[in-house]
């Protein structure tokens, strides 16, 4: 099919920018990007066991956050995750306790715009924000939501050569 093919690696010289750019200015460790790609049939089998697209959704922001938690770099004490805000949702403590397993949950806060909790790890002090419009807050976010543009616009690309 026509999305077996390799997808552009964002590690490839061709893909990646050349340019120096001092992160710590920003207070920010460059970590890997990551992603995950769901095809249509994969999308259509999940939403006939789910109740609303923004349920798959979560399946897979399950799946970067726990990997995100696994890699949390020993050097950083402190784990910031700012995730777009799903549809209407506006309570997210539920799930954020399935990510902190054993570890309390603390509601910071939950308005029309912002959905904030926290909760410590052996590790450290985890934030989990869901925020309407992330990529205008957060330039983690706004990254992820240019290369899940690029991954779409690659995989189109590859579907019209089909």
């Amino acid at each position: 099919h026509w999305y077996r093919e390799r997808v552009a690696s964002l590690h490839d010289p061709a893909v990646r920018s050349s340019a120096n750019f001092d992160w710590s200015e920003l207070g920010l460790i460059p970590t890997t990007a990551r992603a995950r790609l769901m095809f249509p049939q994969a999308f259509n089998n999940r939403l006939d066991e789910c109740e609303t697209k923004a349920d798959v959704e979560m399946e897979l922001i399950d799946d970067l956050v726990d990997q995100r938690l696994k890699d949390w770099p020993t050097e950083v004490p402190e784990l910031d995750l700012t995730i777009d805000r799903l549809g209407g949702r506006r309570y997210y403590r539920e799930r954020v306790e399935r990510w902190a397993k054993e570890a309390f949950v603390m509601t910071r806060l939950e308005s029309t715009q912002i959905s904030e909790y926290s909760f410590t790890t052996d590790r450290g002090e985890v934030t989990v924000r869901f925020r309407v419009k992330g990529d205008q807050h957060s330039l983690p976010v706004a990254a992820a939501s240019m290369i899940a543009k690029f991954l779409r616009e690659e995989a189109m690309y590859r579907f019209n050569l089909y």
